[in-house]
């Protein structure tokens, strides 16, 4: 967890991004400045996220077909 925290600020997250610690909890609280200059609390509960990406395999698993396949669709748009 050190480790972590000690390379955190070699990131680019680190630098894009502002940097809130959270402690515990299943929220987080901040405070917004409004166009008079007061400041009001603000709660955000947490969520969750989630990110998939589909990879490229075909050239592994079938290299043959996956070439015939490329040169059906390589040579479909100039028979137009």
């Amino acid at each position: 967890m050190q480790k972590a925290k000690d390379e955190a600020p070699k990131s680019i997250f680190e630098q894009l991004c502002t940097v809130q610690h959270l402690l515990y909890g299943n929220s987080s609280a901040f405070y917004v400045s409004d166009e008079t200059g007061e400041h009001h609390r603000s709660e955000v509960q947490m969520q969750s996220i989630s990110h998939s990406v589909e990879m490229p395999k075909l050239h592994i698993l079938d290299p043959e077909g996956f070439e015939l396949e490329l040169r059906f669709l390589r040579t479909e748009g100039h028979t137009q």
